[in-house]
């Protein structure tokens, strides 16, 4: 028998860019970790359906954001219970 408790998390890097931030999301299953390269500039919420870490790769550098050009939420969760740790 296989479980998700059989396995470690991992961590994916993401970039550049929204595609590339969007792509690792998606790849990425429950408790991995996705790193970004650099800021994102999103042009639509972005949808995480399991719990997730993001991360930047250069912390406590001032220019790492990851913002919208858009008017709403950056991030919905998909899931019924929300956990953002980002």
């Amino acid at each position: 028998m296989f479980s998700s408790m059989d396995t470690a998390a991992a961590t994916i890097i993401a970039g550049p860019g929204e595609s590339g931030f969007r792509a690792a999301v998606g790849a990425a299953q429950p408790g991995d970790t996705v790193v970004l390269t650099n800021s994102v500039d999103l042009q639509a919420m972005v949808v995480i359906d399991k719990g997730l870490t993001i991360r930047f790769d250069r912390p406590n550098v001032y220019y790492n954001a990851i913002r919208g050009n858009f008017e709403g939420a950056l991030f919905i969760s998909g899931r019924t219970e929300s956990f953002w740790k980002i």
